[in-house]
């Protein structure tokens, strides 16, 4: 009889942004915010996870516009290494920011250190290969897909160019699921899609989730929204809408902006699932925050446990009504909200930002 598999899933990783340059400043090793989550990292048969960006040893900046371009440090690898076998997924909005060159570039570092890949390429049909990994006897298939869509924006691949699976495909991609379920022991998908700080998906997704779910997938895993949102079973398959950010530190935009992360953009959750012999599931979850020193600082027992709680809370499952009305009316609250949100967090970033940082942004503009 086989031994049961350990899968963990993340959501969005960024070694990157004003990380690298704060632990250089004071003599910290790169790998330092993730001291306390190791043990769960290596613990894992399969670590899925979200790269938020392509892998570079150049610090970004965006000539024109105010939108940031990310990149990971190549020192990522190491972490990435230190679970059993991992899978990255690129299926985002941010993987093509060094354009297809950085793309590639980022396919063949992850590679030639041994890490699958999932999500993108140098045209669809690349970007469309499932990965699937043999594990304890068990075979474990991936396929990762995001979208162009206004909320999103990600880069597609379209006629022989380079770019990501396109989630808007979604009978195709229930095929594609079928079919790889014929092949594999155990499904994962991937979908990098939702709203920015929604705490909810919107009707569509979790439609979208249920026709995954009965295509055949075991597991969705979903990230954009940089918070947590609800985690469920439908039917059959372990839907988390949202495991939000593992690790992004704040960075800058083009113009010099420090953009530092939301309250709720600091907790992080590593959700595990164990496979038995027999294919039953089994998932329970282990979260904490991003303290102030950018290390990511394990809950204690109650907070683990609240941290359940709100995921089991948040689910749309659990939502009394026609989700649909839900779903309109939380869109429509929510985008006021964020609107109060952005001018007030304006005007306290402005006056807590030292001169020399506010030097810095109106040289940028110039």
């Amino acid at each position: 009889m086989s031994a049961p598999v350990k899968l963990a899933f993340v959501g969005d990783l960024l070694l990157g942004g004003e990380w690298p340059g704060y632990a250089h400043a004071h003599g910290e090793d790169l790998l330092a915010p993730f001291k306390n989550v190791l043990a769960q990292i290596e613990e894992a048969d399969i670590l899925f996870v979200n790269l938020e960006g392509p892998i570079s040893e150049t610090a970004l900046t965006n000539a024109s516009g105010r939108n940031a371009r990310l990149a990971n440090h190549p020192q990522i690898i190491d972490l990435l290494k230190r679970a059993r076998a991992c899978v990255c997924v690129l299926a985002n909005n941010h993987i093509m920011d060094l354009g297809a060159t950085g793309l590639m570039q980022t396919r063949q570092v992850l590679e030639s250190a041994g890490i699958r890949c999932v999500g993108a390429g140098g045209n669809s049909t690349e970007a469309e290969q499932p990965v699937i990994i043999e594990c304890k006897g068990k075979r474990i298939g991936c396929l990762a897909f995001t979208s162009d869509d206004s909320d999103v924006s990600a880069v597609i691949a379209r006629n022989g160019d380079a770019g990501c699976a396109n989630l808007n495909e979604v009978e195709k991609i229930g095929q594609a699921i079928t079919n790889l379920k014929q092949k594999c022991d155990i499904v994962v998908v991937s979908a990098h899609w939702g709203i920015e700080f929604f705490q909810y998906p919107t009707a569509g997704q979790v439609a979208i989730a249920e026709r995954f779910a009965k295509a055949g997938a075991d597991y969705l895993m979903g990230h954009h929204p940089h918070v947590l949102q609800g985690v469920e079973e439908r039917s059959g398959c372990l839907t988390m809408y949202s495991l939000g950010h593992f690790f992004v530190p704040p960075f800058r935009r083009a113009d010099g902006e420090l953009i530092r992360p939301k309250d709720e953009s600091r907790e992080f959750v590593v959700m595990k699932s164990i496979i038995a012999a027999d294919g039953e599931k089994t998932s329970e979850t282990f979260g904490g925050v991003m303290n102030s020193e950018f290390v990511l600082e394990p809950h204690d027992a109650a907070g683990q446990q609240t941290l359940a709680e709100k995921l089991q809370q948040l689910a749309p499952s659990r939502m009394t009504g026609d989700y649909v009305e839900f779903s309109k009316h939380y869109y429509s609250t929510r985008l006021k909200e964020l609107q109060r949100e952005r001018k007030l967090e304006s005007i306290t970033g402005f006056v807590r930002e030292p001169m020399k940082e506010l030097k810095r942004r109106f040289a940028a503009r110039v």
